[in-house]
């Protein structure tokens, strides 16, 4: 029965989506006017009015973690990063925080929160001369402190946080998304480090490892991202294309092999089934940060990351004059608003257009 008398009144209990209410049938004098005032709430119920009378299993933020997560492991690449982001959204609201509470205003204290969180760890450890394995943790902190988070970072968390509520209100957990009104914080402008051509002299000549010279080459001839370079197989390879499987859009792409790059990657032996690998492991490689470092360093080439030979490719080919959409399918970008961030290489193109206009 839906419905009961409990001294003198009437109350209805009944589950929606698997959240059980109860609420007084205040009209009610026995069970059949009961029964109607039951139909009238589960009514207002159906129409939005969720947190009405919700007596238990109300959504919590777990649930919508597991949501996000099911869906990352499922459709993103970034599923590893959404998980950490998750352990910041936990320590601040808590994991068993209804879902209903979490208004637009608790997302702009989010935002507050990943600001100043690190400048507020220091109170942990405020004496640095504690016993050794205390200091070094101290100043381990200390250092982590004046990593400043950026509004680039906190626009990837509000992101997430976005997409996790849509994925409750398709689920039903929720009716409205409080990110929705929420303004994403500017980012500045970053200017495109790219290579000269008397830096990639240096470069080359500072870099002894023919594979891993190589493998800068193919990077710097074809514009692929550090991953996709250490994933490549010779399978992927045809005779007069590359085929990329594993990329961050999670669309496949081919790349031309000619010229240049089909001569360099004739003349690298084929012992494994990788293009590049470690040696010593005979395995992939799956990180060539510090090997890429040091030769940036021994060239004397000051603030040049290894993806900066991807920005590199991309301005040598619009300088060129190749056209963005072709930049665009070459480099694997997901939106040709991505591929404009090169229109810097396009000086000289703007420069003949405004003397060409001069001339009426």
């Amino acid at each position: 029965m839906t419905v009961r008398k409990k001294g003198n009144k009437w109350y209805c209990r009944f589950q929606i989506d698997g959240i059980r209410y109860e609420r007084p049938c205040k009209a009610a004098t026995d069970e059949k006017s009961a029964l109607k005032c039951e139909v009238i709430i589960k009514s207002e119920i159906m129409r939005g009015h969720y947190d009405f009378g919700k007596t238990e299993k109300a959504p919590k933020l777990k649930d919508a973690i597991a949501i996000m997560t099911t869906h990352s492991e499922n459709n993103k690449r970034s599923a590893k990063t959404d998980k950490y982001q998750f352990k910041k959204v936990i320590e601040f609201w808590g994991e068993n925080k209804p879902l209903r509470d979490i208004k637009a205003q608790n997302v702009e204290e989010f935002k507050t929160f990943l600001k100043i969180r690190k400048a507020e760890r220091v109170k942990q450890y405020p004496n640095p001369d504690y016993p050794l394995k205390s200091r070094k943790k101290y100043i381990r902190i200390r250092e982590e402190i004046e990593v400043i988070t950026s509004n680039a970072t906190i626009n990837r968390y509000i992101a997430l946080l976005k997409k996790m509520f849509n994925l409750c209100i398709k689920n039903k957990l929720i009716t409205e998304n409080p990110c929705s009104g929420i303004k994403m914080l500017r980012e500045p402008n970053y200017k495109i480090r790219y290579l000269t051509d008397e830096e990639q002299v240096k470069l080359f000549n500072a870099i002894k490892d023919s594979d891993f010279l190589n493998l800068v080459k193919v990077a710097l001839y074809t514009g692929m991202r550090r991953g996709e370079i250490l994933s490549l197989k010779w399978e992927n390879i045809e005779s007069d294309f590359i085929e990329i499987l594993d990329s961050k859009s999670g669309k496949s792409r081919k790349i031309p092999n000619v010229g240049n790059l089909r001569v360099l990657l004739e003349t690298i032996p084929q012992r494994n089934e990788y293009v590049f690998y470690n040696k010593q492991t005979g395995t992939r490689f799956y990180d060539i940060k510090k090997q890429f470092n040091n030769a940036v360093k021994n060239a004397g080439i000051q603030d040049f990351r290894f993806h900066d030979l991807r920005h590199t490719a991309a301005t040598r080919m619009v300088r060129a004059g190749i056209d963005l959409v072709v930049v665009k399918e070459l480099l694997g970008h997901a939106n040709i608003q991505t591929t404009m961030r090169y229109a810097h290489a396009l000086q000289d193109v703007k420069e003949n257009a405004i003397e060409l206009l001069s001339r009426y």
